[in-house]
């Protein structure tokens, strides 16, 4: 049953044309949608056929084209957030377990948390464990791996806070 829920879910989001329609088709699905979100075709990650509810949208929030979606663990965007294309949000690292590598960076999974009034530019990726706060600009191509108070510009790969807009 499980497995029919991702295929439909996932031949849903690939196919159906209107962005409002997108967002209706989650919220069925389990996830937390709310009033007047847009979602461009996104890539669902980690969808197992019942952890949908890993993943909550304020109003009002616009998901972009091409953007990854991992709901691992919970992934929580704040009312009124816009989300360029091509974004990533990774709630979990996982490099395996067959490999020297997986002892260096072992799995981890940890919840991602935006806030509302955020606008995240094109292609930024934001790691597992972080919280970005309200009011908050992230330049096109950032790697998000630490949290990022209230009320700032941010940029780079890592981030850092440019400047407050407050």
């Amino acid at each position: 049953m499980n497995l029919l829920r991702k295929f439909l879910l996932n031949f849903l989001l690939q196919n159906i044309p209107s962005c409002i329609m997108r967002a209706k088709v989650l919220k069925v699905f389990g996830a937390c949608i709310g009033s007047d979100c847009k979602i461009e075709q996104v890539i669902l990650l980690n969808y197992d056929g019942n952890n949908l509810d890993n993943l909550e949208l304020g109003q009002k929030v616009y998901i972009g084209a091409g953007t990854i979606l991992d709901v691992k663990d919970k992934l929580k965007i704040g009312d009124s957030t816009k989300v360029a294309a091509g974004c990533n949000f990774s709630t979990h690292i996982d490099s395996g377990k067959e490999n020297y590598i997986s002892t260096l960076y072992p799995k981890k999974e940890s919840a991602i948390t935006i806030g509302s009034n955020c606008w995240l530019g094109l292609g930024v990726t934001i790691l597992c464990g972080v919280k970005v706060g309200s009011e908050v600009v992230i330049g096109a191509g950032s790697l998000v791996n630490k949290d990022i108070p209230d009320a700032v510009i941010a940029y780079g790969s890592p981030v850092k806070v440019i400047k407050n807009i407050r």
